[in-house]
């Protein structure tokens, strides 16, 4: 289940909160690459961990993720509601404009 924590906001449906932050977001154009860009703040973390087995291999798994989005904080357990959530933003902003992309920073990729 896909979580809506809004720090002194009352929580409500996840894509009335992404129609309007993605409305009102003021946008960038790339002359070169002929593609508008979202100004809007978005980070992505997860977290892991791993446990040993008996065998001596060890397993890792996903605990927590969240996606953050200006003053939102959109938050999971599990990597198939990460791929919903995904596909979700990514077909809202598809509907919304041509040619516009929304660049999010990721905290893990060292």
């Amino acid at each position: 289940m896909i979580r809506l924590y809004v720090e002194s906001t009352p929580t409500f449906e996840l894509e009335d909160m992404l129609d309007e932050l993605l409305l009102s977001a003021d946008k960038a154009f790339d002359k070169k690459r002929k593609v508008h860009y979202l100004k809007l703040g978005c980070g992505f973390d997860i977290e892991t961990s791993k446990i040993p087995l008996k065998d001596g291999n060890t397993i890792a798994f996903c605990y927590h993720w969240q996606f953050g989005i200006e003053d939102y904080c959109i938050m999971g357990r599990h990597l198939s509601t990460m791929e919903s959530f995904f596909k979700m933003l990514i077909e809202h902003i598809k509907s919304l404009y041509e040619k516009t992309q929304l660049l999010v920073l990721d905290a893990n990729l060292g």
